[in-house]
This record gives C-alpha cells, structure tokens and sequence, in this order.
C-alpha cells in the first residue's frame, strides 16, 4: 500500500509520531492508501520552515516577476500531469474524472493568472493631492499563512489559496482534510520542480484536533485562510485571542425563484444538476427552490417530480404556508426523505 509523507521545508518528511491513517476508496470502501498522521510537532515544524524562508531564505530576496515566472512554471506542470492530479482527486472524493479534470485545467489557468498578476501588484501610485506629489507604494507578504481546506474539491480549494499568497510573497502551511489529502500532497510536490525554494509550501496531513489546532495557536502563523464552517467559532477565539487575520471562503446554498414566464423544462433541468452536483457538496447548490406565481405552481411541482423521477434522485418537499410559495428544501441534517 502507497505510503504519503507530510511536505516539510522541500521535502517528504515521516510523521513524528510514527502514526498513519488509513484513505479509504470511495468506490470500494477499502484503504488503497496511508498517509502520516500529523500532531503539534509536525505543524511547528512546517510553520517554522516556512517562517524560514520567508525571512532568510532565497524566496524572501525574490522579487514579484521572479515570483510570477515560477507560477507560470507550476502552472505549466500541472496542466502536464493533469491526469495524474484528476486521478488522485478522483480517488479522493469519488468525482467523476471528467469533473476532476476540468477543475485540474481551472487550476492551471488560476497559476498562471496569478503569476501575471504578481510583478503587477507590487507596486502603485497614489496621488497626494498636490501638483509634482505622489506616494509610492509598495505591497509586501503579510507573513505565515496557514490554510486549511475542505473534503470537497481539495486540490482546487488548495490552489485557490496558494497561488494569492504565493503571488504576494507570503509562505503557506496546508493542512488538507483528512478524508482526501493526497491529492494536495501531490500539487506540492511539484512546486520543487517547478523551482519554489524550500519551506515555501508545507502540507501537513492530519485530522483537525491534532493538526488545526496547532496550527491556529502558533505564534509565528499571521493570517488563517479556511473554507468551510466547522471550524470558524474556534477560528475567531484563536484570532481574538492572538490577534491573527482571518480570510474565509464562506459559500452559502443558493435560492432559486421561478416566475410565471419563464420556461419551466430549461429550470428544472437545470436546477436539479446544480442542486445535487458532487454530492450538494458546493457552496451553489440550491437548497430552495419557490414558485412565486400560482398561474404556474402545479405545472412546475409536475415538471420538478418528472425530472426526480427520471433521473433517480432523493428529494424533500416542503410546503410554505405563507403567500402563494412552494419551497422545495433539499434533505439536509440527517432529515427523513422519500423517494419521489
């Protein structure tokens, strides 16, 4: 069985704790893969090689193009090992390879975006509101990052985080959920091909209390970057209470409203996938759906429970007592269903 070591200061580093944790197939239900099973010892490793390079090391001499050049490398390589990458997520997650490599292609184009963007950014200008004045400014790294990313999509919830703070000069420590880190393990990997010095990206692989925790308490981490809302009460205590920055990625699901003239086989059509894509795991799935006129109330609860039925799907109905609304709620905190 393929063992995956946390990526520490460049390198694929042991768990200190001699543990690992079995990653389970989606398909199969059984382990196809062990990956180190991280503690406070591992994060305080990865926090201080990243706060390393950012004050001694080649990366904090680096300007922005140099910066940007080396997005454009990894960019490069992970449009390379596409396959690869949309394998590991797949394996991850259960998504479909086909899903998994149309988000590999949006991370390789967000790289890229971001490495033009860099040597962009640093500089501006502002007007100081003489004539011959002006200010130069200079933007520069907020300092350590550490960012912890969801189950669901992991390699591009990763890559949206990384490139940002790599674009402005910032080092990162990842510490990806525990149901699905390989794929992330693997992107960092090739941030050593494509040239980043050590200790610029770290993964620590672990679950949340062992891991999360750690890194929310150190004293060397400036800024927590999640997504997700199971940990963002602990997330506030820890940032008030050390007075770190905060960056959340906080999708909500979506309402839908259906008006007497809009064309009703294109809305539930179109509904249904987007509500129960990749599990409802998205933060635009629509858990509501209203219709608002009565001239089409029934016609639409035929059309929606037709298209249930063709394609299979559990649904929970809910009736709204107030107006003229029919609301359409998604099953949602373990709530009873039936089959439509």
């Amino acid at each position: 069985m393929t063992r995956y070591l946390h990526f520490i200061d460049g390198q694929a580093v042991e768990p200190a704790s001699g543990e690992w944790f079995d990653i389970d197939n989606p398909l199969t239900g059984k382990p196809w893969a062990k990956v180190a099973r991280g503690d406070w010892r591992d994060a305080d490793l990865a926090v201080s090689a990243a706060q390393r390079a950012l004050r001694d090391g080649p990366w904090s001499r680096m300007s922005a193009a140099e910066r940007g050049r080396l997005l454009h490398r990894l960019g490069d390589l992970v449009s390379k090992e596409a396959a690869y990458l949309a394998e590991l997520d797949g394996l991850g997650t259960g998504s479909p390879i086909t899903v998994a490599l149309t988000q590999i292609r949006v991370i390789a184009q967000w790289f890229h975006h971001f490495g033009r963007l860099a040597y962009k950014s640093e500089w501006s200008v502002a007007p100081v509101g003489r004539t011959g004045s002006f200010n130069i400014i200079r933007k520069g790294a907020i300092g350590v990052v550490a960012s912890i990313t969801p189950r669901k999509f992991p390699l591009l919830m990763a890559a949206w985080r990384l490139a940002p703070a790599l674009a402005a000069g910032c080092t990162v420590v990842i510490n990806p959920s525990h149901l699905c880190p390989i794929s992330t393990i693997s992107l960092a990997s090739l941030l050593d091909r494509a040239g980043f010095p050590p200790g610029v990206v770290n993964v620590v692989s672990g679950f949340g209390s062992e891991v999360e925790e750690a890194l929310l308490e150190h004293p060397l981490v400036v800024l927590i970057d999640l997504a997700g809302d199971d940990v963002i009460e602990r997330c506030y205590i820890q940032a008030a209470s050390s007075f770190k920055a905060l960056g959340f990625d906080l999708g909500r699901p979506l309402l839908s409203l259906i008006l007497e003239e809009e064309r009703l086989d294109e809305v539930a059509t179109g509904m249904l996938p987007q509500t129960f894509s990749h599990h409802s795991m998205t933060s635009a799935a629509f858990s509501e759906t209203r219709v608002c006129f009565g001239g089409v109330r029934e016609e639409a609860i035929d059309k929606i429970n037709y298209y249930q039925q063709i394609r299979n799907v559990w649904f929970r109905i809910g009736v709204a007592s107030i107006g003229r609304e029919i609301s359409y709620l998604r099953d949602r905190q373990g709530c009873e269903s039936q089959r439509i």
